[in-house]
């Protein structure tokens, strides 16, 4: 995995490529942001208090690891029937492997995993945009811009269960870009278990899976014109299904029985919860199931920094234009847009439609966040651009690469 783009010296200009200094400035530059996270998360995570789904998460991992090393089969009296439980399955063992016995000590190690989780999607977050637009510099100013999100940041240590599905929803979107890029069936198989991995730890995670099945079909009526064509891109989505129906089941015991059956009532469970509890919203006391429409797109906009928003528009306004000059090459050369596009807003419209019950603001719409940035951060290098083409001066990865280490 290439985490720097090595081909071309990009940091700064043409006459000092070969300079042994100003290399190593690239590389202090770009491996002190992943020292100085890690470390950061290391020193605070002991300072963040419990929220209140981390006991219930917890409760559901010792119910079903005691189901799979005893045999007790009471797992619906812990509401464990509705969710996956790989990561749960993972820190309830880890507490048993260290026999951790304090309230204190037990929860500490949760924080320190889910923030780990955390900091291996930024990781992956990086790659998106490498993938995207082929410059480090911008990976790691996107990965800074995703950190310096005090709401993502601050829940990636208390958050049991939205900030583990915003972790994996990264790495699952990371794996569907390089699977529709290319459809190999190793790649396919590592799609499968990572969006496997994702249902295990919310079912919302359906959305990466109904974008695979689209991008196939899709592929398949343009571009399939022969049946050797056809018959690779079958063959690596069937190890794609196989993957991730084999590992959704592994890590979700009470899909065991009935794995379609269980599946379709989580599903519609999750999909309007009955939380009958009451929100507030625009100055008034909303009962959750009864939420408005625009309740979500709100939240979203009133806590991410203006600029943000402002570059997110941008990047919307580029992506339609370009696709209605020309579609069909659009879609063939920017593929990863529209998987960014869609993680963003299939969620937002099914929550409408659904009329799902949301609250605590849009944290459990955290998922969404990263497509949000991808877009914005598109819309951040137009106008850039658009910048450099106004004044005629061609040194902006300079000035790109310092404004990342000044901010």
């Amino acid at each position: 995995m290439v985490w720097m783009d090595n081909k071309e010296n990009i940091l700064f200009p043409q006459n000092r490529r070969n300079n042994f200094f100003w290399s190593r400035i690239q590389a202090i530059l770009f491996y002190t942001f992943w020292i100085v996270l890690l470390a950061i998360g290391l020193i605070v995570f002991r300072d963040y208090g419990m929220s209140w789904d981390e006991e219930f998460c917890r409760n559901r991992g010792n119910a079903v690891v005691d189901f799979i090393s005893e045999g007790d089969a009471n797992l619906s009296s812990s509401g464990t029937q509705y969710y996956g439980t790989f990561l749960e399955i993972i820190l309830v063992g880890l507490e048993r492997l260290f026999a951790l016995k304090s309230f204190r000590s037990i929860y500490q190690m949760r924080h320190l995993g889910t923030f780990l989780l955390f900091y291996i999607s930024v990781m992956f977050f990086y790659k998106l945009c490498m993938h995207k637009f082929n410059k480090w510099q911008i990976g790691l100013l996107g990965a800074l811009l995703l950190v310096l999100t005090p709401r993502i940041f601050a829940n990636s240590f208390y958050n049991a269960k939205d900030m583990p599905c915003f972790s994996l929803f990264v790495v699952s979107m990371y794996f569907l870009v390089r699977y529709i890029r290319k459809k190999e069936p190793t790649r396919a198989a590592l799609h499968g278990i990572f969006c496997g991995v994702l249902i295990n730890t919310r079912i919302v995670g359906v959305v990466i899976v109904f974008l695979t099945i689209g991008f196939v079909l899709l592929d398949i009526i343009l571009f399939c014109r022969s049946r050797h064509r056809l018959g690779k891109v079958l063959f690596s989505f069937f190890i794609y299904l196989l993957s991730f129906c084999v590992t959704s089941v592994l890590f979700w015991p009470s899909l065991w029985g009935d794995p379609i059956g269980g599946f379709l009532e989580s599903f519609q469970r999750m999909a309007n919860y009955p939380w009958t509890g009451y929100v507030l919203y625009a100055g008034n006391y909303i009962k959750a199931q009864h939420i408005p429409w625009h309740y979500s797109m709100v939240w979203i906009l009133i806590t991410t920094p203006l600029i943000y928003v402002l570059s997110f528009l941008v990047g919307v306004l580029c992506f339609v234009c370009k696709f209605l000059a020309m579609p069909r090459r659009f879609y063939l050369t920017h593929k990863d847009d529209f998987v960014y596009m869609g993680c963003l807003v299939i969620p937002i419209v099914a929550v409408m439609a659904f009329q799902s019950t949301l609250y605590d603001g849009w944290r459990h719409m955290y998922f969404v966040y990263p497509a949000f940035l991808l877009i914005a951060l598109s819309g951040m290098k137009a106008l850039w651009n658009s910048a450099k083409s106004w004044d005629e001066w061609n040194k902006g990865e300079n000035i790109l690469s310092f404004g990342i280490l000044i901010i």
